[in-house]
């Protein structure tokens, strides 16, 4: 795989509340899409979360207490935009951008439920 390799935190792995299946997430050089792959005793195929218009510097996710819910949170950097996608227990919504030239390389984001 292309991981990113500068001073980043280009993945992130969390459970699902429910079923306990791993996802781990993670960017790829030149792939405007996050990759991920989920754990149940085996890993699976690679595949895509949606896009996000850029290399990832930086993911985080959390996973929702009492369901499959997780929420991934990218710091793309082409333009320092910040996206937000859910996944649902077996597929990732659309990404919402929520930020634009966010104007930080660093990590300054952060993905969490309510209690």
């Amino acid at each position: 795989s292309n991981l990113e390799t500068s001073a980043t935190r280009p993945f992130d792995l969390r459970f699902e509340g429910l079923s306990g299946k791993a996802v781990i997430a993670y960017g790829e050089y030149g792939e405007n899409a996050p990759t991920y792959r989920t754990w149940d005793g085996a890993w699976s195929s690679a595949a895509s979360a949606s896009n996000v218009g850029g290399d990832q510097n930086w993911i985080d996710m959390a996973s929702k207490t009492g369901a499959n819910e997780i929420l991934m949170i990218t710091l793309e950097n082409e333009n320092n935009d910040v996206s937000v996608q859910r996944w649902d227990g077996s597929a990732w919504s659309y990404s919402n951008e929520i930020e634009t030239l966010s104007g930080s390389s660093y990590e300054s984001i952060a993905a969490a439920y309510p209690m």
